[in-house]
């Protein structure tokens, strides 16, 4: 992972020792967790392990680089509760309390802060990177057309349809995206085409492979996506 373009760091976030944010010594990479799919159509149940995004993200970390996880991924640190522990699949075993916490105070940025400014910090292009982890998940900031009651501002889209517009805005390439699908069945190539298009062209990590459950009606009109466009663990 190399370091992305520079830019200037976002006024008011909030740094430790001096750091010139221009130097960019590392990457800077935002992941974007989603919710567990639950068949109660308006709640959405909370934060779970997967395994390929939390393992994916440990590694990240033990290379150094910036990492910003909204929402925290609480089990990874090591102030994760223990009488919680037997929620974890295995306990947690091998991965559960894994990260200190001094790794939030990293290259002179508070981690902590910077998951309360992560659209402001996007909006501003300073993360070099963005991953969506996701496995059949709801964007977990908002549910439209799932929940009646979203936010009209909206214009009838989706959150996660807007902030990829306004990444589009900032300046972000596909390139610049990851998802990383981490169910441990195939992705099936319906699903695909129902990612917005934004991420059908962005790296796609696949833990399981890919099941063509799909056959296009008009083969000139809707081509599949090229094996090649995915990596396969």
């Amino acid at each position: 992972v190399t370091a992305g373009q520079q830019g200037k760091l976002l006024e008011g976030a909030t740094r430790f020792p001096p750091f010139d944010s221009f130097s960019r010594p590392v990457a800077r990479i935002l992941f974007l967790n989603m919710y567990e799919r639950t068949h109660h159509a308006c709640a959405p149940d909370g934060l779970k392990a997967d395994y390929a995004r939390d393992t994916l993200f440990m590694g990240l970390k033990r290379l150094g680089l910036l990492l910003v996880d909204v929402p925290r991924l609480d089990w990874l640190y090591e102030d994760y509760p223990d009488e919680f522990m037997y929620l974890l699949y295995g306990r947690g075993f091998s991965y559960a309390k894994d990260i200190p916490l001094a790794s939030e105070y990293t290259h002179g940025f508070d981690i902590r802060v910077s998951r309360g400014q992560w659209r402001e910090l996007l909006s501003n292009h300073f993360f070099d990177h963005v991953v969506f982890p996701m496995n059949n998940m709801y964007f977990p900031y908002d549910w439209y057309p799932i929940c009646p009651d979203s936010d009209p501002a909206t214009d009838g889209k989706s959150l996660l349809s807007v902030l990829l517009e306004d990444m589009t805005a900032a300046g972000y390439s596909p390139k610049e995206m990851s998802v990383v699908y981490g169910e441990d069945r195939p992705m099936r190539l319906s699903f695909y085409w129902r990612l917005p298009s934004t991420l059908q062209q962005a790296h796609i990590f696949l833990r399981e492979g890919l099941l063509h459950d799909f056959e296009p009606e008009d083969e000139h009109l809707f081509h599949g996506p090229d094996t090649a466009h995915f990596l396969n663990q």
